[in-house]
């Protein structure tokens, strides 16, 4: 398992911090191709993303200035 990871196994330590992006991804590009802008679910899911990632952003980028 630590040799198949990449680079100094970070792979592996990245991955859930990546994998919830990219699932918010796809709730994202179904309301932009169906116009479906009112559909209560896509939106919780969108909020929800958007304060993941934008929480993380805060976490990795501004508390470490």
């Amino acid at each position: 398992m630590f040799e198949n990871g990449g680079a100094f196994g970070f792979g592996y330590i990245i991955l859930p911090f990546t994998l919830f992006p990219n699932l918010f991804l796809i709730s994202s590009i179904t309301v932009l191709r169906k116009k479906d802008f009112k559909n209560p679910v896509l939106l919780l899911i969108n909020t929800l993303g958007l304060t993941y990632c934008l929480f993380f952003f805060w976490f990795f980028i501004i508390s470490t200035i």
